[in-house]
């Protein structure tokens, strides 16, 4: 039986573990800060609550999803995209301290009761808005 140790270096300015050898590699790509945080918070809505959602919102925190023709045309196993995820939105939250995922669960909750005056019910918190501690 053999023992083994793991032997990994913490990358102290973006708190990343690797292996000592890659470290000198990593010194030139490293952004200074996780890689997390460049990644831009949004969630998918799908129709028809894509629609309304998107009458409503901002055109700037609204976009059409990526995605590739090749997986449109030839999905793999696994991978085929139902019709109204190809038709959604991709939406970020207009309310600032509120995950997007978060925001668009309450929106299209309200969009199916309320249309287009729930989404705006949604955009703005308002009093029921707890404070953070």
């Amino acid at each position: 039986m053999t023992k083994s140790h793991y032997l990994v270096v913490r990358y102290q300015a973006c708190e990343t573990w690797l292996h000592p050898a890659a470290v000198d590699g990593h010194d030139t790509r490293c952004r200074g800060h996780e890689w997390a945080d460049d990644v831009v918070d949004t969630t998918l809505i799908t129709v028809p609550i894509a629609a309304v959602v998107a009458d409503v919102l901002p055109p700037e925190l609204v976009r059409r999803p990526a995605l590739s023709e090749d997986r449109l045309l030839n999905p793999g196993p696994g991978e085929f995209l139902r019709p109204e995820v190809c038709g959604g939105i991709v939406v970020a939250s207009p309310v600032p301290g509120i995950r997007s995922r978060r925001w668009a669960r309450v929106a299209t909750a309200a969009a199916k009761r309320n249309g287009h005056a729930g989404v705006r019910a949604a955009m703005d918190p308002g009093p029921l808005r707890r404070p953070r501690a």
